[in-house]
């Protein structure tokens, strides 16, 4: 496998830790009334976008290091798998998220949290989906695709 997939796998790797720390840390800082934005439903997008970004991650991370197993030769079987485990992932920890925030001053696990969380997992995935046929079309991102001069 390419030097640019090993490359990627560490590039996504690295920014999924930060990114899953930040959202740990994030959602289980106590929250106090004076820190509440004036939005209505807030706390739902802030869920959707968050879990949204996390299975992007998530798939980036497990695709590329599928790819990188499997010599550049998935197996469709696998691939199509892949997004269900990354949805698995999303939604359990989605409801280790907000059990856990039970004993958090000013913070209360919420049915509607998990939905928000759910559906923003669904929107990562869906990008991710979409990212992958643009770069097998080879029309976005090609320079991926183009082998180095040591793989020819």
């Amino acid at each position: 496998m390419s030097k640019k997939t090993k490359s990627l796998l560490t590039f996504f790797s690295l920014l999924l830790v930060g990114y899953w720390l930040a959202m740990f840390v994030g959602s289980h800082y106590p929250h106090y009334a004076r820190f509440r934005p004036p939005v209505s439903g807030f706390d739902k997008m802030a869920h959707f976008a968050g879990y949204a970004g996390l299975a992007f991650l998530l798939s980036a991370v497990l695709h590329f290091r599928y790819l990188i197993r499997s010599e550049g030769k998935p197996s469709p079987k696998i691939m199509f798998y892949l997004p269900i485990v990354v949805f698995s992932i999303t939604a359990v920890y989605g409801v280790i998220d907000e059990l856990s925030q039970f004993p958090i001053p000013g913070r209360r696990p919420d049915i509607l949290d998990w939905y928000a969380d759910l559906a923003g997992s669904l929107l990562g995935l869906t990008c991710f989906q979409v990212a992958v046929l643009l770069f097998r079309k080879r029309s976005f991102f090609s320079f991926y695709f183009q082998p180095t001069p040591e793989e020819t």
